[in-house]
């Protein structure tokens, strides 16, 4: 997002949010939602430091190349882990735990060699961890969308993650 798209946009909800308040209500506007404090603070960090958005929890792969991720009930959800500070990402394929480097300047993104366990893969949990290594050798950017990470190349969204809720006591 451009900033000055970012900014028609944050001045839109500005003046719906001051339209509420003063009993205005009538007129069409974006959703605008109040979140805790703390989410509140990533967003303005994130405006400051677009990759800031990808701090947190891990990020939940639910879709690759376009097909819903869907593994027997019981297995685990593969996830990415960003290590910004360290250059560094973490994670589960579905199958293996990889870690590998990661090169983020704004909203351009490429990660580095994988390294991988070894564990042999057959059947869906084989088919998520190839597709999923394979995508993230073509990331070339990112974005996050409706609370969803976007791995993406050009236009192309090779990937669609969700980051993992985590309750207040964690």
């Amino acid at each position: 997002m451009t900033a000055e798209r970012c900014s028609f946009h944050h001045q839109r909800q500005v003046a719906c949010i001051l339209l509420l308040l003063t009993g205005c209500a009538g007129l069409a506007c974006p959703a605008v939602s109040i979140g805790s404090a703390q989410q509140v603070e990533r967003q303005a960090a994130a405006s400051e430091d677009p990759g800031k958005a990808l701090e947190g929890g891990p990020w939940l792969l639910l879709e690759v190349n376009g097909a819903i991720v869907q593994l027997p009930a019981g297995e685990r959800q593969p996830s990415l882990l960003f290590l910004r500070q360290e250059r560094r990402m973490k994670g589960y394929s579905g199958c293996n735990e990889f870690s590998g480097g990661i090169d983020l300047r704004g909203e351009a993104l490429t990660f580095g060699v994988l390294a991988s366990t070894r564990r042999a893969c057959s059947g869906p949990a084989g088919d998520v961890e190839q597709a999923f290594f394979v995508a993230l050798s073509k990331v070339r950017g990112w974005r996050v969308d409706r609370q969803m990470l976007l791995l993406i190349d050009g236009d192309q969204v090779l990937a669609r993650l969700r980051q993992e809720r985590r309750s207040a006591q964690q």
